[in-house]
């Protein structure tokens, strides 16, 4: 009794509930949008067209985020209304010379405003619960859903008020106290969002992968902008966590309550040691804002640019943070000198990281610890998905492990070419899933031709190109039907509506034929490939086959124009006509030679302006019209226009209308 006494004063509880009333009536109004808007338009609609349903479950996830925003405007107002007397010094002076301790004022003013936000909510939920109950086989949400939705408002709004009461406790000014509740709402998804992405930038192969959900958990707030299902938006882990940090900043602020004095109502923060953490807080928030505009500091020339970037907005967030503190702008004297443990902390952490002290940069597990590998190429292989791209066959693991040393060895190399214009340069993503379930990842870019002795192997490797490409899960007896096309990259060259067929009886043999090219494809083209392809092959299938987890009702494939068997056969069949351009489509091309590669280029991927292009050579020999057809590259891959010669020539080829057909890039005549 004497606990229940000392703890909790009945006069208190009840003035703020006199108070403060209107507030929870607000809170009802706002959330019964949602059972209104039911009873409002459903229901007359269900009286007169009795076959109708309320659509309850897209009502709830609709209105999702507005219930969140609701109770966090709510939350913040209430606690500032009921908190604000300790921001003024003579009614904090007034109410904490009476009887009551402190505690039992803190506990008071808090219960009584846990009811005032449980009520609307309780409300609400059982006036969902009596629809329901009463419209049973016309409402689609169920019982426990709308017992969730109540559930996970009260969740999100009991740490929003604890959030802003702590913050109550530790500011002096109600300006501050609600913006320090925003800071301290959206610092850890800041803080896990920023810290991952400045990471990539200092440590060599790191692979940045802030989860979305990971950043969704750790703020409720976000969740206004992801609509769920209504069933369970939280997880039970979610439940914990949001009702124990509430619990936790509840008490926290009891207990700072008790400390504080009577006397720092006025000021920005009254605790001292809060004070540090605001300041360094936002010096630390500051340089890992900038850190992200700095995505190329593993270069060793930027290292000084991006510590001076880190320095600059630091200092200026730090310089922010001391001018809020002392509620002036001149705050430019000896206290400024604190930052310099800032400065030491930066340097000492960037220190740990580039010396890599934890064997991060250098670590490549052993191949008896690896139960698969995932590889991807995303330039010249594709961003394939992780279960198409994932390999247990020890050979491709023993290669992929030797490609990872090796690109460790030539870190200094790597890091110096990446700002260079090589045609090779691709980002290659290589992970670990090892036997103990533990999952490593590292992602480089690459220049890929230095790395050829390590790569040519793993490329050319059968089991690596049988996971890759869906062709090989064809069997001809699931073929429907086999397309061809052929490609003009400027203008169509065919009808598009009725694309030629294969027979079906050629279509075993085909299949044939394009899984020995595939599996004879060497690294040097793959990775040279700048060349248009012919056309394309499509393959309709009866049934959809699994590439991976993902089901494909078709399978296309490019005709490459180093095919030469695939050509062969498609010429003996008497196909080759609508799988490529031909020789005789051709009226006459024109040659021109230019010394400006730059501005070639936007020459040739623009509309072409036949008028600009003077002193071509015009080329109706079809021998010739053939050999560059071959030749030429794709005047759209900058690869095309690298070359050692002062200059380089293009082609532009003419079909009978006359139109142009197709562009290209010479490098030799």
């Amino acid at each position: 009794m004497s606990l229940s006494k000392s703890w909790i004063n009945k006069r208190f509880f009840f003035v703020t509930l006199k108070r403060f009333w209107f507030v929870g009536v607000i809170y009802f109004l706002a959330l019964s949008v949602i059972p209104f808007s039911i009873i409002l338009f459903d229901l007359p609609s269900i009286s007169k067209y009795p076959d109708s349903y309320i659509v309850s479950k897209s009502i709830v996830t609709k209105t999702q985020g507005y219930c969140i925003f609701v109770s966090l405007l709510i939350c913040f107002a209430l606690s500032a209304l009921v908190f604000n007397y300790l921001h003024s010094k003579d009614a904090a002076d007034q109410l904490h010379s009476l009887p009551p301790k402190r505690i039992a004022l803190y506990i008071s003013n808090t219960l009584a405003s846990f009811l005032l936000l449980l009520l609307p909510i309780i409300l609400n939920t059982v006036i969902l619960l009596i629809l329901k109950l009463n419209l049973a086989d016309k409402f689609e949400i169920q019982l426990k859903e709308i017992f969730f939705w109540g559930l996970n408002i009260t969740a999100v709004s009991s740490l929003f008020f604890s959030i802003a009461t702590c913050c109550a406790i530790i500011t002096g000014t109600p300006f501050v106290q609600i913006f320090l509740s925003f800071v301290v709402l959206m610092l850890p998804s800041f803080l896990y969002y920023t810290f991952i992405s400045n990471l990539k930038n200092w440590l060599y192969g790191y692979y940045p992968s802030p989860s979305s959900a990971v950043v969704e958990r750790i703020n409720p707030l976000l969740r206004m902008f992801t609509p769920v299902p209504p069933s369970s938006p939280l997880k039970p882990m979610e439940y914990t966590g949001f009702f124990s940090i509430a619990f936790f900043l509840i008490v926290l602020g009891s207990i700072l309550y008790n400390f504080r004095k009577i006397e720092s109502a006025g000021q920005s923060i009254v605790f001292e040691f809060f004070k540090h953490i605001f300041r360094y807080g936002a010096a630390l928030c500051g340089a890992l804002l900038v850190g992200l505009y700095f995505p190329y500091i593993e270069q060793g020339k930027s290292y000084s640019l991006a510590i001076s970037g880190y320095l600059i907005v630091s200092f200026v967030c730090f310089l922010i943070a001391e001018m809020i503190l002392n509620k002036k702008i001149n705050v430019f004297n000896k206290s400024l000198l604190r930052y310099g443990y800032f400065v030491i902390f930066l340097f000492f952490v960037i220190g740990i990281i580039k010396l890599d002290l934890f064997g991060f940069e250098k670590y490549v597990p052993q191949e008896r610890e690896i139960k698969s590998v995932v590889f991807k190429d995303y330039f010249f292989i594709g961003n394939y998905s992780e279960d198409i791209s994932t390999f247990e066959n020890p050979e491709i693991v023993k290669m992929v492990v030797n490609l990872h040393r090796q690109i460790i060895k030539q870190k200094q190399e790597i890091t110096k070419e990446k700002d260079s214009n090589s045609p090779y340069k691709t980002t290659l993503y290589i992970s670990y899933n090892l036997k103990n379930g533990k999952k490593i990842q590292r992602i480089y870019d690459v220049d890929i031709q230095k790395l050829s002795h390590y790569l040519k192997p793993l490329y050319e490797n059968r089991t690596f190109k049988y996971n890759l490409y869906g062709i090989f899960k064809i069997f001809p007896t699931n073929v429907k039907s086999v397309s061809l096309s052929k490609y003009g990259n400027y203008s169509s060259t065919s009808d598009t509506s009725s694309k030629p067929t294969i027979k079906s009886s050629d279509i075993p043999e085909l299949l044939e034929v394009l899984k020995e090219e595939i599996y004879n494809r060497k690294f040097e083209d793959i990775i040279n490939n700048t060349k248009d392809p012919w056309g394309d092959i499509v393959i309709d299938l009866k049934t959809p086959i699994y590439h991976g987890k993902t089901p494909f009702s078709y399978i296309p494939i490019l005709f490459e124009k180093n095919f030469t068997k695939l050509e062969k056969w498609l010429t003996k069949k008497g196909y080759i006509r609508f799988a490529r351009i031909m020789p005789d489509e051709i009226s006459y091309a024109i040659i021109g030679k230019s010394n400006n590669p730059d501005k070639l280029k936007n020459t040739l991927m623009g509309n072409i302006n036949l008028e600009k292009i003077k002193g071509g050579k015009k080329i109706i020999d079809k021998v010739l019209i053939d050999k560059y057809l071959r030749m030429c590259e794709n005047p759209y891959h900058f690869g095309s226009y690298m070359t050692s010669k002062k200059e380089i020539y293009y082609i532009i080829f003419f079909g009978k209308s006359p139109r142009i057909l197709h562009v290209g890039i010479l490098k030799d005549l």
